[in-house]
């Protein structure tokens, strides 16, 4: 990684990687809301979403364009040039902007880059201030939804940090405070925060693409700087005094109310800043602490403790190390808070004993190091935020080799200070009563603003050049298949990269099993290999509703021992059956995640749209008592045989090298003829019949909230693999109008998203999601149904499929930058259309798509499509009155 400072204090980093698919840049900005004045909270949160709706001149906007035209801004900017990763977040400590997009459009995205550097906020208005304030409320209220754990942490930082501490501050602000920030207060931050001196530049390309000095010589003199008067970065703020001895007793729990489904315990200390010396045995102890408090020491001493887990989140002025410990019904949680807090106080004293534990660690991260992990994206994360905050930039083989020095004696040192029963705090989160927060009718404004016409969705868009997407797309892949005489089916493509993965894929998963946690069930209490990392091989497993997979990562030359491996484990038996506690406590994360009126909005959404299809069921915790050992071995007896297999290989390694080891190993998954197939069930019909209907069939369910869970789902037809596209275009174009309707236009959302699954069988759905505002869901209901019935009466528009077409291309790259990513499509073609697997790489002409095509598409969803409303029923069924008069909603 190259460093060059300039004049103006400015840093920027050129990170040149062999391997990168895409290119881009991070920039951070050091402040974050720790820099927010008092009584304006949530400032910083908000001068990070304005960034994006500034306006760079001159306008580029056509003469002529169509009426209702919005101004291009700097995320329409990115957006055109094809971005694949477009984000921004606020921390405590920092603003961290970053895009990253195909290597022909990089230095566009630069561009963009350096004017935001450069003016942050310009041509923000008044009108675009208050529409991104109404978004932020909208995410805020999305991040403190109870049944998100963020939300858990997050109230542990004012206790752990009394005021006046920084960290105090709430980062997204309060209701009060965000309704009373100004535009002139945004201004004012971005000019205190947004210098030269201050800010990190990194970019990330392949080798050649750039320089330091091309870089430097794009940059305005404001930001190069003059050299006659250079300008000092400011030196590293001292972390903030720590905060003052707990109160109360280390024993003593505050107990609150939550809608968490099941009792949660969280224990939290704070430890020095994790941007300094401490970093990486900060790192250290967060494991060193998961592995002790996770062991059976732990859960014979307290048997109620179902799960705990460790994180330690980083910071400038101080880190918190936070223990979460789900609890069974019934639990005494100050026992529990003393056994924990007991453990972790006394865990320098275990140090001796764990050295074995350390030596398993340091191979650890020696495996990731060797096999280039993190990817490019993540790793470019790390390396800014390390030279933003830290005291010096830092590659990631500089923090690999910084974690593996790290001596247990000195994580044992700093535990020993730190990690005490004084410095502990606790909260236990008890589920509310059912009865408690009963739900109201309220009142439901009238917001329905929209009239029915669309506005344009990006200036200009429908007038883009089809001409230049051929210079988006990556390369093809060259995809190769065979299928044993044994059965086996083996494909692979050859890649240069530092990794290798493979990937033995089995046809069936939870929607083929009854009850579907079945076969969840036999993935999770079969061995693993977890001590695979001493070969320095990374494995995983996991399933899907029509497929069970077993992974494993290596360097290539470990082609023969890493397939051993993988056979090896996707076979094993169960070789140890858990008891009733033991079962229990591998499900406590899935029931954590399961409140009963989601699960039963779940369910009845998905019964809507697939009816009595086995596709309906999903995977619950609450069925393990119908499960046992016996059931496990039978699915795998029937599933994990070598006819029913695939395995898929993406690296440096010999096609032939593949075919020859593989089948060797296949001859130990062979089984009995007798054993039959199962059958293939017919597809899901619509719950409603065939009859074409622009409204979809309302699903309402209650739950407590101040969002509105919006989920659109529909049927379409059976996707084949050289039509991928037209249905990846499909989506595109529904959440990039949802987007902008829901988020851009009216800030009632914290965003759209919308995606779609092709099965085995040649079942094929979408679903389309979002969380509102409770109190504008009028609003946002009518802007969902206007686009609906405008798709359904006149298709989509050009602008529409232009803006999918370059989401789509630009996307092309980063997926194709993920070896296992790549492996994972391809199990998905051989899972769905086994004779198309070598087109599974394959992209086709973008530009050549038709949009007509996509409104076929479009027009069998509608006939097909449920709405599944959640939040509270009285509020969702006047504004369904309101917004979609005659909307049939089933009670």
């Amino acid at each position: 990684m190259q460093e060059l400072v300039l004049p103006s204090g400015l840093r920027i980093l050129l990170d040149e990687d062999p391997h990168a698919t895409v290119a881009g840049a991070v920039t951070v900005v050091p402040g974050g809301s720790t820099a927010d004045p008092a009584g304006a909270e949530g400032l910083a949160h908000l001068v990070e979403h304005f960034v994006y709706r500034a306006v760079d001149p001159p306008s580029p906007a056509a003469p002529g364009a169509a009426a209702g035209r919005r101004e291009i801004t700097r995320r329409d900017a990115f957006t055109h040039h094809a971005v694949v990763a477009m984000n921004a977040h606020t921390t405590p400590d920092c603003l961290l902007f970053y895009e990253f997009g195909p290597p022909s459009r990089f230095e566009d995205l630069l561009g963009l880059t350096i004017a935001r550097m450069a003016d942050p906020l310009v041509g923000v208005t008044e009108e675009a201030f208050a529409l991104e304030r109404r978004i932020i409320g909208a995410e805020s209220r999305f991040r403190e939804d109870t049944r998100r754990t963020a939300w858990a942490a997050n109230e542990l930082y004012p206790i752990l940090f009394p005021p006046p501490h920084p960290y105090a501050r709430p980062t997204g602000g309060t209701e009060d405070s965000r309704r009373k920030l100004t535009l002139d207060e945004a201004r004012g931050y971005a000019a205190k925060t947004f210098r030269p001196e201050r800010m990190t530049l990194l970019v990330s390309t392949m080798p050649g693409a750039t320089s330091l000095a091309a870089i430097a010589a794009r940059l305005p003199p404001a930001l190069r700087g003059d050299a006659t008067h250079p300008v000092a970065r400011p030196a590293r703020v001292a972390p903030a005094p720590e905060p003052r001895a707990p109160q109360l007793p280390a024993a003593k729990l505050e107990r609150r109310v939550s809608a968490l489904p099941t009792p949660e315990l969280w224990i939290a200390w704070p430890l020095p800043d994790g941007y300094g010396v401490n970093g990486p045995a900060e790192e250290v102890l967060s494991h060193w602490a998961q592995e002790d408090v996770g062991s059976e020491q732990v859960f014979q001493e307290e048997p109620s403790i179902r799960h705990v887990g460790v994180t330690v989140q980083p910071g400038l002025n101080a880190s918190v190390l936070f223990v979460r410990a789900l609890l069974a019904e019934g639990a005494d949680p100050d026992r529990v808070a003393r056994v924990l807090t007991a453990r972790i106080a006394s865990l320098w004293a275990r140090e001796p004993a764990q050295r074995p534990m350390f030596a398993r660690l340091k191979s650890f991260y020696e495996t990731y190091q060797a096999l280039d992990q993190p990817t490019q994206l993540p790793r470019a994360l790390d390396e800014a935020m390390q030279a933003g905050l830290g005291e010096r930039p830092q590659q990631m083989v500089d923090v690999a080799n910084a974690l593996q020095s790290v001596a247990s004696t000195a994580v044992a040192e700093l535990a020993y200070r730190h990690l005490t029963r004084e410095r502990a705090r606790a909260v236990m989160f008890m589920p509310a009563p059912l009865s408690a927060g009963a739900q109201r009718a309220g009142v439901v404004p009238h917001v329905s603003s929209h009239d029915g016409s669309p506005r344009e969705l990006l200036a200009g868009a429908g007038r883009w050049n089809a001409g230049e997407l051929a210079g988006v797309l990556p390369p093809a892949e060259t995809v190769m298949s065979k299928k044993l005489p044994s059965g086996l089916t083996i494909v692979t493509v050859r890649r240069a990269a530092a990794a290798a993965v493979a990937w033995l894929v089995f046809r069936r998963g939870t929607s083929d099993a009854d009850p579907p946690l079945l076969a969840e069930l036999a993935a999770r209490v079969r061995p693993d290999a977890q001590g695979a990392t001493k070969l320095h091989m990374l494995v995983g497993r996991g399933t899907t509703r029509d497929m069970s997979f077993d992974t494993v990562e290596f360097l290539p030359d470990q082609l023969p021992e890493a397939l051993t491996l993988l056979f090896a484990k996707a076979t094993a038996s169960v070789t140890e059956w858990p008891s009733k506690e033991g079962l229990a406590r591998l499900l406590a994360p899935a029931l954590a995640s399961e409140d009963a009126a989601s699960r039963k909005a779940d369910r009845e959404f998905w019964r809507a749209l697939f009816g009595d299809h086995p596709l309906a069921r999903l995977v619950s915790a609450e069925d393990v008592d119908k499960l046992t050992r016996s059931d496990v071995d039978a699915w795998l007896g029937r599933v994990h045989i070598v006819r029913n297999a695939a395995l898929v290989v993406v690296g440096d390694v010999d096609p032939d090298e593949v075919e020859r080891g593989a089948a060797v190993l296949a001859r130990q998954m062979k089984a009995p003829a007798w054993i039959a197939d199962p059958e293939e069930p017919p597809g899901p019909r619509p719950a409603r019949g065939t009859t074409p209907s622009a409204a979809p069939i309302a699903v309402v369910n209650a739950r407590r909230g101040t969002m509105t869970e919006i989920r659109l789902g529909c049927l379409l037809p059976a996707m084949a693999t050289a039509e991928r596209s037209s249905y990846e275009l499909l989506a595109n174009a529904m959440e990039a109008r949802l987007d902008a309707a829901l988020r851009a236009d009216d800030g009632d959302s914290y965003g759209a998203s919308v995606r779609f699954e092709g099965l085995r069988g040649g079942t094929t759905f979408l679903v389309a999601s979002s969380h509102v505002n409770q109190e504008t869901l009028a609003r946002s209901l009518a802007a969902l149904r206007i686009n609906w019935q405008r798709w359904s009466r006149e298709g989509f528009d050009t602008g529409e499929f232009n803006v999918a077409r370059w989401r789509y291309a630009g996307g092309i790259a980063l997926r194709q930058g993920s070896g296992n990513a790549l492996a994972y499509e391809l199990a998905r073609t051989w899972i769905r259309e086994p004779a198309a697997v070598t087109a599974g790489a394959a992209v086709g002409d973008i530009g050549g798509l038709r949009v007509e095509r996509i409104n076929e598409l479009f027009a069998t969803c509608k006939a097909s499509a449920v709405l599944g409303l959640t939040g509270n029923e009285a509020l969702i069924r006047r504004a369904l009155a309101e917004a979609w008069p005659g909307l049939a909603a089933k009670r």
